[in-house]
């Protein structure tokens, strides 16, 4: 995670190599790395993070996407607001809250009122009241 601290380019090319890693470690710290870099160029591997298998992975993705605060990564967002994992679905919603992009408005009033976990509909309420 440190390294993604310095920002410099080559630093952020190896977390975003290390996303690919076949250790599910290495991914999700890659992504926590990216999310202290907090770099537009890394919002496309992010998205792909998304999809890992590991639950991990696709929580730390869904953070630091919520860092950089772009609003490309909506899409992505909005379906890891439907994964099988609350945590992936907890960092969705502080994710979309944090870009404050109205687009993301009926995603997360679907996730407020259909969710099941009490977590996830308590952050998307807290998302949605953060987006002006």
């Amino acid at each position: 995670p440190l390294l993604g601290r310095t920002q410099h380019d080559a630093a952020v090319e190896t977390l975003v190599a290390a996303l690919r890693d076949e250790n599910p470690v290495t991914r999700e710290a890659a992504a926590v790395g990216l999310r202290f870099a907090e770099k537009p160029s890394t919002i496309d591997p992010l998205t792909r993070a998304l999809g890992d298998q590991e639950f991990s992975v696709r929580a730390a993705a869904a953070w630091a996407l919520g860092e950089i605060e772009d609003s490309r990564a909506i899409p992505a967002l909005e379906r890891a607001l439907k994964d099988s994992e609350a945590a992936v679905r907890i960092n969705a919603a502080w994710a979309l809250g944090e870009i404050e992009d109205p687009a993301a408005i009926p995603a997360l009033t679907a996730a407020l009122r259909d969710d099941r976990d009490p977590e996830v509909r308590r952050m998307a309420a807290w998302a949605l009241g953060n987006i002006e």
